[in-house]
């Protein structure tokens, strides 16, 4: 059955190839994306370069347009080990752009195609609002043949339009002012955004709300990118479904989605395990993302256990007329933590929903039993 991503409510894109490029199905890699920039691309290095170090295949098209490819990103191509194989593609014509944003995974039987907006930078992968179409079939279904096809022919260097990464290639790139280093490709950008107050000229209220969206911790070394961390408690007289158990194990900079367990109709409780988790270890309040109230996390009844807390709490009154509330908990740079409550049944809250089912079928599993002692929950 297909799936729609929806970054960042309820999905991270760069999450999700982390778990691809570390699933042992798959052999074969083909990407086609407008841009790239060391700033996405380390995020995948670790999980890309065991893929390629298990002898899978991977193949890149990328292209150079609207000066958002970085020196530094083509680099990080070219640093990775193996059998990768990078192309350029690029239209002289100034009314042409390579657009495309195509993941194919595949291997002798089975492929899975994602097509979207997200390109491999940071905010295409993390923070960006974004949306894919993920869909799964055979090698030889025609939609996955007809997409092999189409990068076959973006990577075809007789037409004139593609040629092959090296670095002979990429110093030509950089002198001829087709890619810059992302020092200057920020500052160019920050230039552009650069309120109009500050040229003499009063700047209009803004028309919307603004927001950031937590970034990803950047990986040290070779140690594996951040995973997002998904969880889910089952309000009273929600329907069962088996759950997998996985314990959180991320901090700053990452989603949590939970489907909250309430008492006395607004009462969130929040089990022990998930409380000493990486993610909420340190934390002893939230702050309401619709009303900025903030919320303290207390704890419950030591006497019932033997003296120690055997259970958190926190009011979250925003649940109290909804019949199956999922909430959306992110953590800023600065450590502040941010929650949001939707209805199940909203629009947002149906891919929140839908990402913790999913989570149930990674391996490891990212949805976690809170209560392992009943695996319906």
């Amino acid at each position: 059955m297909p799936t729609v991503y929806n970054q960042a409510i309820s999905t991270r894109f760069g999450i999700e190839l982390n778990d691809l490029f570390s699933n042992d199905n798959w052999t074969r890699f083909d990407a086609a994306v407008a841009w790239v920039r060391r700033s996405g691309l380390r995020h995948l290095t670790p999980s890309i370069t065991d893929f390629l170090n298990r002898g899978g295949e991977a193949r890149f098209v990328i292209g150079i347009d609207i000066e958002n490819t970085s020196k530094e990103g083509l680099q990080a191509l070219l640093d990775l080990p193996g059998n990768i194989t990078t192309f350029i593609h690029h239209n002289e014509h100034p009314s042409v752009t390579f657009h495309p944003k195509v993941y194919v995974f595949s291997n002798d039987d089975h492929a899975r195609l994602i097509i979207g907006s997200n390109n491999l930078t940071e905010s295409g992968l993390y923070t960006n609002t974004e949306a894919g179409l993920q869909v799964d079939a055979a090698v030889t279904d025609p939609v996955i043949v007809q997409m092999h096809a189409a990068i076959d022919s973006w990577c075809d260097t007789t037409q004139g339009f593609a040629k092959k990464l090296d670095a002979a290639l990429l110093a030509q790139l950089e002198a001829g002012g087709y890619v810059a280093t992302e020092e200057t490709l920020n500052r160019r950008r920050a230039n552009t955004r650069r309120p109009a107050a500050t040229t003499g000229v009063t700047a209009p209220a803004p028309l919307f709300r603004s927001r950031a969206e937590p970034k990803p911790v950047a990986p040290a070394g070779t140690t594996p990118a951040t995973t997002t961390t998904t969880t889910t408690t089952r309000p009273a007289g929600a329907p069962r479904a088996p759950r997998r158990s996985t314990a959180p194990t991320s901090g700053g900079g990452t989603v949590l989605l939970v489907r909250p367990r309430l008492a006395r109709g607004t009462q969130m409780q929040i089990p022990i395990p998930l409380k000493n988790s990486a993610f909420l270890n340190d934390i002893t309040e939230m702050r309401s993302d619709t009303d900025s109230v903030v919320k303290p996390i207390s704890g419950t009844h030591p006497e019932r256990g033997g003296g120690t807390v055997n259970t958190y709490k926190m009011e979250l009154q925003e649940a109290k007329n909804i019949d199956d509330p999922v909430m959306r908990i992110w953590r800023t740079p600065e450590g502040v933590v941010f929650y949001r409550v939707y209805d199940a049944d909203s629009a947002d809250g149906t891919f929140i929903l839908q990402r913790l089912e999913e989570g149930r079928h990674t391996n490891p599993p990212q949805t976690t039993v809170t209560k392992p002692s009943d695996p319906g929950l």
